[in-house]
């Protein structure tokens, strides 16, 4: 303290003064009161009301105290003084240190001021310190939640492609189940088509049947006339015989009609046989032609079936197209969602890299 023992020096001058001492006293005790009784101790602040009283009692005219405990007191103020302001410069260093970001040095002075500055820093230095773990923990949490919307992106992206192909592969088999729908349709009718004209054939069939049966009818009447004609050519033929001369004109017209019987005869068997040839082949073609109807029933009938089968598959493949092209459109929707996720969380990365860069030049302890 080198102020200490030039006043304890000057002790006897400070009588001297007089008046302009008194003065100085009474501003210099009320500059010290009003800026250094905060960082005084009691003993300190009792010093100061000594010396104030002192320059009291001088400015009213009573000298009667002792001037050496005033001088005490002086020196006493003026060591509380200095250690105020080494304190204050501590905690300007402090302050400085702050301001330049070094919160890692420790506030060990004593007193209001100190205390204060030491809990602003200690609150600071938590802030800072929470600020630094939560802003790497957000980055790190919006890492793993930015890789696993790049990761649903990609895998709605392939969807998107799955489904896609699957759209395609459902038109394509929409296309090819109306092929089958419409040649369903086309066997359907050729099928009523060839039934109808087998019924036809079938219907014209019975009718040679018939036709052949009256024919073989008929040829039954000519065949009895045919013997008929011959018995009564041999009976003419006797009776020109009986006759003599004048029956050989008979005789010869009654040969000729014999002969002419049995030509009839003859003509009319290979007719039968022709007719009974003609109604085999068509008692035949009738056997044939009903199966072939029974065959073309049944042909329309399987056609039939074909064709509401592949009427029942083509509404299903155009509902399963409609239903994979709703799907397409949802993922769409989700790949665009999911993108403007990845965006929102990739600028919330860069926000949290921001906040971890801010908060790097912070030093919280000396071992930083």
């Amino acid at each position: 303290m080198t102020c200490a023992p030039a006043l304890v020096g000057g002790g006897l001058a400070f009588s001297s003064l007089g008046a302009p001492l008194t003065a100085g006293l009474t501003l210099g005790a009320g500059v010290l009161a009003a800026g250094l009784v905060f960082a005084l101790s009691g003993a300190e602040r009792e010093e100061l009301a000594r010396v104030a009283r002192f320059a009291d009692a001088s400015a009213s005219g009573q000298t009667d105290q002792a001037l050496p405990e005033v001088q005490g007191a002086c020196v006493a103020l003026l060591d509380a003084l200095e250690r105020q302001r080494q304190q204050l410069a501590a905690i300007a260093a402090h302050a400085e240190a702050v301001a330049q970001r070094d919160l890692s040095r420790e506030v060990t002075l004593e007193g209001p001021l100190a205390r204060s500055l030491k809990t602003a820093i200690d609150d600071q230095r938590e802030l800072i310190s929470n600020l630094s773990s939560s802003s790497n923990e957000l980055e790190a949490g919006t890492q793993q939640i930015l890789a696993a919307l790049r990761f649903q992106e990609q895998s709605a992206h392939e969807q998107a492609g799955a489904v896609e192909e699957t759209r395609r592969t459902m038109d394509s088999l929409l296309e090819a189940a109306e092929q089958i729908a419409r040649a369903a349709e086309q066997v359907h009718t050729n099928a009523q088509r060839t039934r109808q004209s087998n019924e036809v054939i079938a219907d014209r069939a019975n009718q040679l049947n018939q036709l052949t049966q009256k024919i073989s009818d008929a040829l039954v009447g000519i065949n009895a006339i045919a013997d008929r004609s011959d018995i009564l050519a041999l009976n003419a033929a006797l009776e020109g015989t009986k006759a003599g001369e004048a029956g050989k004109g008979f005789i010869l017209v009654a040969e000729e009609m014999r002969r002419l019987a049995e030509n009839v005869v003859e003509s009319v068997r290979e007719i039968q046989e022709l007719v009974t040839t003609i109604r085999e082949a068509s008692q035949a073609s009738v056997l044939a032609t009903e199966e072939g109807v029974k065959l073309s029933e049944e042909t329309t009938r399987s056609a039939e079936t074909i064709r509401l089968t592949s009427q029942q598959q083509q509404s299903g493949t155009r509902q399963v197209t409609q239903s994979m092209n709703a799907v397409s459109d949802l993922l769409a929707q989700s790949v665009a969602g999911a993108r403007e996720c990845t965006r929102a969380t990739a600028e919330l990365n860069n926000r949290a890299g921001e906040l971890r860069d801010q908060l790097a030049p912070y030093r919280l302890s000396a071992a930083e």
